[in-house]
């Protein structure tokens, strides 16, 4: 892996914007068809999560969601 090292970290308010940077620059990069993603799959139900397939929006509810995860 070029030298990288991988720190997995439980996900806290603190570190929303190095996740939303993850989403926004790196992990879709081959495949911008999923770029909307920001992995809301389980936080809105299945009808919302077909329709609901504008980037903004969805970054926007991820970064709702992460405020309130409790440190």
């Amino acid at each position: 892996m070029n030298g990288q090292e991988i720190v997995i970290r439980r996900l806290t308010p603190g570190l929303c914007e190095d996740w939303v940077q993850y989403f926004d620059k790196i992990a879709f990069q081959d495949h911008q068809d999923w770029a909307f993603c920001y992995c809301l799959e389980g936080h809105l139900d299945r009808k919302t999560q077909e329709e609901w397939t504008d980037p903004n929006e969805r970054r926007n509810k991820a970064i709702e969601l992460i405020s309130f995860i409790a440190m």
